[in-house]
């Protein structure tokens, strides 16, 4: 069973058993075991928004996730590999360029949203991040189009969220944000449209480079799961979902969230920027972690 998959009532992350009763260890799922427990770096996150960094980021290979409910349970969420992106710049039409600009200092991706050309300037250095999608179920080929699912239960304490994009790479503390968020709201139809590309870009993002900015859905009336794309004037669009979903991203580390509707309603105007080009989706930027 793959991490993220649904799992019986009596999961449980102690990794040995704490009475004196002899037991006997399949040798293979002792290894298993230890492997779960060696992750070079974790991410403990707490219902309070909290989220603890054990471990050297720059040294790690893998990271691992610990989610710490309310009643004191702690539920290990995977490990994941961790891998080094290109940084770049936000990317930018080639009319905005500087004049006299060398074209071969930046790479230049087709944006679908822009219908053109953008361009990235590469800066020094990588970030480390993980595929969100590697313990997630559905088609991992990378096509944006393809519905991925997190599920995880342990008696009655649940995870349950989705993404839908070709943007699946994230810096691992800010991942950890959103699972913090989806435990936070108690939704399960909590959908990720895009961290960062695997080159680095964001593409077709201009926004997207490092790893930390993400974009996720609107909210409709539904609770179960998420439909393909809910815009703000749609007939089923959810204001008081959305913006319940606003305040936990933000209680999480996402101080600044962009939308075309002002879910606040005059509440929170500091961490709330509207923009009419965001119709259908959450800009969620100005990430800092809640140590």
């Amino acid at each position: 069973m793959a991490w993220g998959e649904a799992q019986a009532d009596d999961t449980s992350t102690i990794p040995f058993p704490t009475s004196p009763k002899v037991y006997h260890f399949h040798p293979i799922a002792f290894v298993e075991q230890m492997r779960r427990m060696s992750a070079d770096l974790v991410y403990k996150i707490y219902h309070t928004g909290k989220i603890v960094e054990n471990g050297d980021y720059e040294k790690a290979k893998e990271v691992s996730f610990v989610y710490h409910d309310k009643n004191g349970g702690k539920h290990m969420l995977g490990i994941y590999t961790l891998t080094e992106v290109d940084t770049y710049s936000n990317g930018v039409k080639k009319k905005k360029l500087p004049k006299n600009v060398n074209l071969f200092d930046y790479e230049a991706k087709f944006s679908s949203v822009y219908k053109c050309d953008l361009y990235y300037k590469k800066r020094n250095g990588k970030v480390k991040t993980i595929d969100i999608s590697e313990h997630m179920s559905g088609n991992r080929s990378g096509s944006s189009n393809v519905m991925l699912h997190f599920n995880y239960k342990s008696g009655n304490f649940k995870i349950n969220f989705y993404a839908q994009t070709s943007r699946r790479y994230a810096k691992p503390e800010c991942f950890a944000a959103i699972i913090g968020v989806v435990v936070d709201t108690g939704y399960s139809d909590i959908k990720i449209n895009g961290f960062t590309s695997k080159d680095g870009t964001g593409s077709p993002s201009s926004t997207h480079p490092g790893g930390m900015k993400v974009d996720i859905s609107n909210l409709d009336t539904e609770t179960i799961k998420p439909t393909a794309s809910v815009d703000t004037y749609d007939a089923n669009y959810s204001r008081d979902r959305t913006y319940a979903l606003c305040k936990s991203l933000i209680t999480f580390g996402y101080k600044s969230i962009v939308t075309a509707d002002d879910v606040n309603q005059k509440k929170n105007t500091t961490n709330i920027i509207l923009k009419s080009d965001h119709t259908n989706h959450l800009h969620c930027q100005g990430f800092i972690r809640n140590k």
